[in-house]
């Protein structure tokens, strides 16, 4: 196997649910020195950019299967010493077929290395989904007393479950368990899982 090649998967595997800054600012606008291993802004949007360009982005959504989120981008490590290599990997995941596209670039020429749709891959949410598992999660009728309760504010936390074996129902599906928060303690009950795939809602007692 291709040294590189190698080197990149395993550098997947370490960060696949694992989401990356890739930078930001600091005060009066000016962008704060970067260590090497950070993003800039303009890097950041000129990786999504090229990677975005041949996804074809739906304009309007008419179903969750059209939808394509932007998960991450991911410095990959530089294995040739005093160099400026600036290889990236951008990170999508497609509903239609439970797909993440991983898309390598060179930010230095900037150009598309290499395209790779891989079914079924373990995946971190995006912000936009995580925030969608809640808005579906907090107008379901079943829920309503549980995040109503008078005297208690509970906060959403979310984390991925994902059907091994092909003849479970949620196999191939973008499956979020909420937790549910009040304070420092976790509520025992009702175990909530939203079903993004669906936009379905799935209450356990």
């Amino acid at each position: 196997m291709h040294f590189r090649f190698f080197i990149k998967r395993m550098f997947l595997g370490l960060l696949a649910v694992t989401p990356l800054a890739c930078g930001n600012l600091q005060g009066n606008q000016e962008e704060r020195r970067l260590a090497p291993y950070e993003l800039s802004e303009n890097e950041t949007r000129a990786a999504r950019e090229l990677a975005e360009h041949d996804l074809h982005l739906p304009v309007h959504i008419h179903s969750p299967l059209e939808r394509v989120v932007f998960v991450k981008i991911d410095l990959l490590p530089d294995s040739r010493a005093g160099t400026n290599m600036r290889q990236v990997i951008v990170q999508h995941y497609r509903y239609r077929n439970d797909e993440t596209i991983l898309t390598t670039i060179d930010l230095n020429r900037p150009e598309v290395l290499n395209v790779e749709a891989i079914a079924h891959f373990p995946t971190a949410f995006a912000r936009e989904e995580l925030d969608r598992a809640e808005r579906l999660a907090r107008g379901d009728l079943r829920l309503q007393t549980v995040f109503n309760k008078p005297g208690r504010t509970l906060v959403v936390e979310g984390r991925p479950i994902q059907a091994s074996n092909v003849r479970e129902p949620l196999f191939g599906h973008r499956v979020v368990h909420l937790l549910l928060r009040h304070g420092n303690d976790y509520l025992d009950s009702p175990r909530v899982l939203v079903d993004l795939t669906t936009e379905a809602v799935i209450v356990e007692e």
